[in-house]
């Protein structure tokens, strides 16, 4: 039987929860339709979901339907829960999106329909509610063609018509269908599946009227999908079950799953297959198949695992930050790991938890969001809260290209990294690379470095916003032999951030909803006064009916209360539907900066000074003055400043600063032009619609002198002085130290997990996984020239004490109750690393980035296996060569030479 997973979106009290029992009911997996008013639903099972009568959680139900297994994803209705809507949309084959006959294309509506088209997902369109007072199918599938897609088809008129239809929609089918009369089904599963159509039903879903017709279209028009072998799956959920047992919810989009298989380096331990409130567990799942794990920690929404490698951005974002004040919990770091929790559960949440104010914040969708987390901390966690007022969420980002330095340098530490900040286009978020070579700055040392420009949320320098927009790239970098340590880098890397963004223009970014607005046509003039009144932009839909809609963008800020303002002058007529829409530039930057009065210079957990070494103490040194102390040489980024203003790399050299100002200037010349066409045709649009003359003043221009803008360009071309000299710096070239004795360190778990004959056999018996590697790392020894540790994991074996054994010469240890083999690991090489020649086995990238800190060499488990293999093969051919020799005679004169042998038969002649 083929395999479909359906979504069913919806708008609030279209009837969504209601189709999905009628659903159930029709295909006889339930033998009694449940009620939302009798709270006896499958799947609007959680005790505030029924309280409120709305679905919040997406769930999961199952049934047999003709030759299809079916899987049913129902999706929260309400807005404020969009961000699990949005989730769910990457795991279905087909989406039935719900439309109430009565309310006809609403603005949520709309949005779905946007989101569905954003994920390119098939669907199917049911009108619901058409045995009420003011429900007509035909005046729905207009208002549909009109407001979301005229490619919106009846499906329940006459063949004949409705090939016909269908063949306008397809070149190729219009050829076929004019020669034949007829198209087949597999040429309506293709314009399906590509979006080409969208197939419309209608019935009452309370009494289950055309929902056959809808099952039938959807078993029979749905494309089956092709899977690879290998496996793959994608996490759309993560949550809690009752046991507070972790559960991470799948699609396995290659290959299938079995239980005790690996991912990100936790074993499964149960898979679930999900039915409303019930579950069952099996052994193995397969492609195609949206499952429940446990045991995994590790996971994260919208990442891909295994052969699958989908990392999904979610589109629907929290833009609106609350402070947390609890009432019956005064410890605010258990506070704010309940808050973490359910972060894990909801990333929109982005909990954050500030020690100097003592004060938690949470990120928010909107009002009835705010009364349901509420409800689950108490409910869930015993917890009391109450809420702050909520403040917008601004982000910063910069307008030209800048040069930051961070130096960090106490007795006995040394780091130094150069980074070249520029702006990159809206909605980017943050790129990292590398610029320079491994000659300049070892390797691990530049991952390194990448690594702390990723592990934190670095903020601007305007309000101590988070920074987004830009490409952050190493120009420079420097280490010491002996001095550097693995945390030296990450100052060095924070104060660069921070020196950069001072040396930059920076600018402040604000959220941008996007909205549709469903208004009486008589109240059009007044809301688009509104929407310019609060700095947005809108266009009009052509309408011919009463309900006009209104779509457009504009600052977070002056419209998240713009509901109750278009309520009260259209007396409940209209309404607004808001989605986050990215970052853009802050309509009122001087007065948000102003009211928040941030100052970088005394943000001392963000500093933009660096500390330099003199006399045997480091000092701090101020931002402005570290371009004269720092130890790299600027050769690299004047190549990067060359590239980006219009040059070449290879002859930086020759362009001056006068130069590259002259360049800049040109090309605001030319944008300007362009610009001030673009003026001319925005001002008659202006004119003809209001009377009014546009200010044509030209805004595009700059006073600035080129000494301004030279200072801008942070060439840094000025002598490099320290403790008063000048010195002649050279790149430098970072020489290992050499080490004498060598060492092995295993992570004997990974590998078992890692190499395919110890996984299979671990499944069995582990303890024969562990002495099958015990045995392969002595074979291993007789090559190794030095000491070898394995190290097993025994976290969880209470009472266990750490012991080491040794087992045919090399060291087997265990580690203690509560402490891991990645602890253990990571101790040994903070100890031995930077003293011997010490070599880390694990494909674990936390021991790996941290191993290569203290100077280790890292191998991943499946390198380590193919040296075994290696190792083994010479191993039999030693023993061969062995053996080939023992059936030849050999004589104690054969390898002798000529000479030798005649003095040999000298002596035996003078006898």
């Amino acid at each position: 039987m083929k395999k479909i997973n359906i979504g069913i979106l919806a708008s609030v009290d279209s009837g969504k929860t209601t189709l999905s029992e009628s659903m159930l009911f029709v295909s006889g997996a339930i033998k009694n339709q449940g009620k939302i008013d009798n709270k006896d639903t499958v799947l609007d099972n959680n005790a505030i979901e029924r309280n409120r009568g709305i679905t919040i959680f997406s769930k999961v139900a199952r049934f047999s339907y003709g030759d299809a297994n079916i899987t049913l994803v129902d999706t929260p209705g309400h807005v404020d829960f969009s961000y699990e809507t949005e989730s769910v949309l990457n795991v279905l084959d087909v989406c039935i999106l719900l439309i109430s006959g009565t309310d006809m294309v609403t603005g949520h509506t709309k949005t779905l329909w946007d989101m569905l088209d954003r994920y390119e997902v098939p669907t199917f369109i049911f009108i619901n509610k058409l045995d009420q007072a003011g429900a007509d199918k035909e005046k729905t599938i207009e208002d549909i063609a009109l407001k979301l897609s005229k490619n919106a088809i009846d499906f329940s008129i006459d063949s004949d018509e409705l090939f016909e239809s269908l063949a306008t929609l397809d070149e190729d089918l219009l050829d076929k269908y004019l020669e034949s009369g007829s198209l087949d089904d597999s040429d309506i599963k293709m314009l399906i599946s590509k979006r080409k159509v969208f197939p419309v039903f209608g019935g009452v879903a309370t009494k289950a009227e055309g929902v056959k017709e809808l099952l039938d279209a959807i078993t029979g028009f749905t494309l089956e999908k092709k899977y690879g072998d290998e496996f793959g799956a994608f996490v759309y959920k993560i949550n809690r079950d009752k046991n507070d047992n972790r559960l991470t919810h799948v699609k396995i989009t290659s290959g299938s799953l079995s239980v005790k298989d690996v991912v990100l380096e936790d074993k499964v331990n149960e898979i679930r297959l999900l039915n409303g409130e019930s579950y069952e567990t099996v052994d193995k799942a397969f492609s195609g198949d949206i499952v429940a794990l446990t045991g995994l920690r590790e996971t994260k929404i919208g990442m891909g695992v295994g052969a699958d490698k989908t990392v999904i951005e979610p589109i629907t974002n929290a833009v609106l930050n609350y402070s947390i004040n609890s009432l019956n919990n005064d410890n605010y770091n258990e506070v704010y790991n309940i808050f973490k929790i359910l972060e894990e559960e909801n990333p929109t949440l982005k909990t954050k938890y500030q020690n100097d104010t003592k004060e938690l914040t949470v990120s928010l969708l909107g009002e009835v969001q705010m009364e349901v987390l509420k409800s689950v901390v108490e409910e869930r966690f015993g917890l009391l809260i109450e809420y702050g007022e909520g403040k917008v969420l601004y982000k910063e980002t910069v307008n030209d290209l800048s040069y930051g330095v961070g130096h960090y340098e106490p007795l006995r530490h040394y780091a130094e990294v150069g980074l070249a900040i520029e702006p990159l286009e809206r909605g980017s978020g943050l790129i990292f690379e590398s610029k320079i070579s491994k000659d300049q700055l070892a390797i691990n040392w530049q991952r390194l470095i990448l690594t702390h420009l990723e592990e934190k949320e670095h903020v601007g320098i305007l309000t101590g916003s988070p920074i987004t927009d830009m490409k952050i790239s190493i120009v420079a970098g420097r280490a010491h032999p002996k001095h550097t340590e693995g945390g030296d880098f990450r100052q060095s890397t924070y104060r660069a951030i921070r020196h950069g963004l001072m040396n930059n223009d920076c600018k402040l970014l604000e959220p941008y909803y996007s909205f549709t607005i469903m208004i009486p046509r008589e109240h059009i003039g007044r809301c688009m006064m509104d929407v310019e009144k609060m700095s947005g932009t809108c266009t009009v839909s052509e309408d011919n009916s009463d309900s006009v809609m209104i779509t457009g963008r504009g600052p977070v800020y002056t419209f998240k209360n713009y509901q109750k303002e278009l309520t009260s002058y259209t007396h409940g007529q209209a309404s607004i539907v808001c989605v986050f829409d990215g970052y853009d530039d802050c309509h009122n930057e001087e007065e948000v900066i102003e009211s928040i009065a941030y100052d970088p210079l005394l943000d001392e957990n963000n500093p933009v000074g660096s500390i330099f070494c003199s006399h045997g103490a480091g000092y701090y040194v101020p931002w402005d003055e570290v371009y004269d102390k720092k130890h790299t040489t600027d050769d690299n980024f004047n190549k990067y400043k060359n590239a980006y203003y219009g040059g070449s790399e290879e002859d930086f050299g020759e362009l001056s600063d006068e130069d590259i100002i002259d360049i800049a200037k040109e090309n605001a010349k030319v944008r300007q032009q362009e610009l001030k066409k673009e003026e001319k045709s925005l001002e008659k649009i202006f004119a003809d619609a209001y009377g009014i003359k546009g200010n044509t003043d030209n805004i595009f221009h700059t006073n600035q002198s080129n000494e301004q803008i030279r200072g801008k360009l942070n060439a840094s071309k000025r002598k490099v002085t320290v403790n008063g000299k000048v010195r002649n710096d050279k790149p430098y070239v970072y020489k290992p130290v050499k080490r004498q004795k060598k060492l092995l360190v295993v992570d004997g778990y990974n590998v078992i997990y890692a190499v395919s004959s110890l996984k299979q056999l671990s499944k069995d018996n582990i303890d024969g996984a562990r002495d099958e590697l015990n045995d392969l790392l002595c074979v291993y020894k007789s090559y190794f020239d030095g000491d070898v540790y394995v190290v097993y994991d025994a976290y969880n074996v209470k009472g266990n004490s750490d012991r080491n054994e040794v087992y045919k010469g090399i060291n087997v240890f265990y580690t203690k109750e509560n402490q891991t083999a990645d602890t253990f690991i990571e101790m040994m090489a903070g100890k031995f690393g930077r003293n011997l020649d010490m070599t880390v086995v694990s494909s674990d990238n936390l021991i790996g980035v941290t191993a290569l800190s203290f100077g280790c060499k890292v191998i991943s488990s499946r390198e380590f296996e193919r040296e075994l293999e290696n190792i083994k093969k010479k191993i039999s051919q030693k023993v061969e060569e062995i053996g080939n020799r023992q059936n030849d005679k050999v004589y104690l004169l054969d390898d002798v030479n000529e000479d030798v042998k005649a003095f040999i038969e000298s002596l035996k002649d003078k006898e």
